[in-house]
């Protein structure tokens, strides 16, 4: 996975061989940031919250930087772990969308009150349409997010007009 931290010029992030690198000045120099028990699976920064950026490990846990990568903690945790991850603003609280071999999920974090974070389904995404291959997001114009996602076999691509909420789907 690679991407660039749209809020931060300059600002790339790469996972490679489960370890998360991050380059300050368009790939002259690479860090690695990230490099635990668990292998970086997948990756995403805010498009424009500066310094927001999530990764997912193959254990499941979705862990979150909201400073560039300089420490991370625990957002989420999941049964299987995440292929695919994009933030999507939610009303007050950026969220997580979430894709698995099986579904698509979202997530807003731990909660204030210490309870865990919820993991919500919003697109069964398994049987004769497989699960989703890639997703992406881009402004409507209109302050909200357009939420793309393409699932594999003869699963097409469908879209969501409403920042990928559950049922906005088509």
């Amino acid at each position: 996975a690679l991407q660039s931290a749209c809020a931060q010029r300059g600002v790339w992030y790469a996972v490679i061989d489960g370890h998360l690198f991050r380059t300050l000045d368009d790939g002259a120099g690479w860090s690695v940031i990230f490099s635990g028990k668990s292998a970086a699976t997948a990756l995403s920064a805010h498009p424009v919250r500066t310094g927001l950026v999530a990764i997912a490990t193959d254990d499941g846990t979705i862990h979150v930087s909201r400073d560039c990568g300089q420490s991370f903690g625990a957002f989420a945790t999941t049964a299987e772990p995440p292929r695919l991850l994009l933030w999507a603003d939610g009303a007050e609280t950026p969220r997580l969308i979430l894709g698995g071999a099986a579904d698509l999920a979202e997530s807003s974090g731990p909660a204030g009150d210490g309870s865990p974070p919820a993991v919500q389904g919003l697109l069964a995404t398994d049987g004769p349409v497989g699960p989703a291959y890639a997703i992406a997001s881009h402004p409507d114009g209109r302050g909200g997010r357009l939420v793309a996602v393409a699932r594999r076999g003869l699963g097409g691509v469908v879209l969501s007009n409403d920042s990928g909420w559950d049922g906005g789907y088509q």
